[in-house]
């Protein structure tokens, strides 16, 4: 990767977008910039918080970060659109994040966007990722996060185990997630930047999950190693044709040629994916560690959980590239054989003519 790993928590610009007021309340999109452009992106964002009857906004730019204040249904939001920040999410994605003060949260009211699927119905750019976060500074009992995520939710505590950090994520719904932040004793004083890096070190979390997803489908979805052994079989049925012509020899020399260096291309792509792949597993380690987390008896760990498009990833281009060197050593073995034959053919037509030159004198 691009960015130093000390740049996730010792920003040289301190351009950290995420609030650390409690309790809190917020909703993040995020759209890959691979697809769209800066104006693609904050046009959809004006016209995705309009649908959603966000009111009375007051714009200012601020370098490649936009922030301004707006009203929904009676209640003041602060809305975050960065271009490019200093996070190693910044990378790979535009954001669009939606805070709110809240003066009491209760399980009826967390995660107020996360069923808002306005591009649904709207001409609007569908988000790679979704994710809501609500922070308390309360602590709670375990009947109250399953009344708020139900029985199916992961969790582990943060910071040497001052706060628990609960969610639950589905990588099948353009990769959203629910988060939930709560202390895990009652204690006076909250450390405000431990609040702030959390919410920074989740959005980092989800966009390295999203990035690898994304090449996870991107590789699923390629057919170039299916086209790569669908020729590799028809140059095998060729080559077991009892009758070849010259003519024939030429052509499967070339395309086995041709295919040969499709394959170490192919294998060279595979290989610089998973590359890719590890690297980005190392930094959602590295932010893991830093966030100090550790597993408990209570919950079932949730970064296990958020590490498994890694694994799936990786499996999945290892076995590509397996694969392919399999497909490239049976081109291989073809290719010398069709060598071989050519040679043999070639003995037989020097001996045809020897015999009959002989013949003739």
């Amino acid at each position: 990767m691009s960015k130093s790993l000390l740049l996730h928590s010792l920003s040289l610009k301190d351009r950290i977008l995420e609030p650390n007021k409690l309790p809190l309340n917020g909703h993040v999109w995020a759209y890959n910039k691979e697809k769209h452009s800066k104006e693609e992106f904050v046009g959809n964002c004006i016209s995705m918080l309009s649908l959603l009857g966000m009111q009375d906004a007051s714009i200012q730019w601020k370098e490649d970060i936009l922030a301004f204040d707006a009203k929904w249904e009676g209640r003041f939001y602060t809305v975050i659109i960065s271009l490019q920040d200093d996070s190693l999410a910044s990378e790979h994605y535009y954001f669009l994040g939606v805070w709110e003060t809240p003066e009491n949260i209760s399980s009826k009211n967390l995660h107020r966007f996360s069923d808002s699927r306005p591009w649904n119905d709207e001409d609007l750019i569908k988000p790679d990722i979704s994710y809501s976060v609500t922070v308390l500074d309360e602590p709670l009992q375990l009947p109250e996060v399953s009344k708020a995520f139900g029985s199916g939710f992961f969790g582990q505590t943060i910071y040497d185990g001052e706060y628990y950090l609960c969610g639950v994520t589905d990588p099948s719904d353009n990769h959203a997630g629910k988060f939930l932040i709560f202390p895990s004793s009652q204690q006076g004083n909250h450390a405000r930047y431990n609040i702030q890096h959390a919410l920074y070190s989740l959005r980092n979390l989800m966009a390295l999950m999203g990035k690898t997803i994304a090449i996870h489908d991107a590789s699923l979805s390629d057919q170039s190693f299916d086209e790569l052994e669908e020729q590799k079989h028809q140059l095998s049925e060729a080559m077991l044709s009892p009758e070849l012509s010259c003519g024939d020899y030429g052509e499967l020399t070339a395309s086995l040629g041709e295919n040969l260096i499709k394959s170490c291309n192919l294998l060279d792509h595979y290989n610089s994916r998973e590359k890719q792949t590890k690297q980005i597993r190392l930094l959602f380690e590295s932010i893991v560690t830093e966030l100090k987390s550790e597993e408990t008896h209570a919950f079932r760990p949730l970064f296990y959980r958020m590490k498994l498009p890694f694994r799936y990833t990786e499996a999945e281009l290892n076995e590509l590239c397996d694969g392919i060197t399999r497909i490239e050593k049976h081109l291989q073995i073809l290719h010398q054989t069709l060598h071989s034959r050519m040679l043999v053919n070639q003995q037989i037509m020097i001996e045809t003519i020897y015999n009959t030159i002989k013949k003739e004198e």
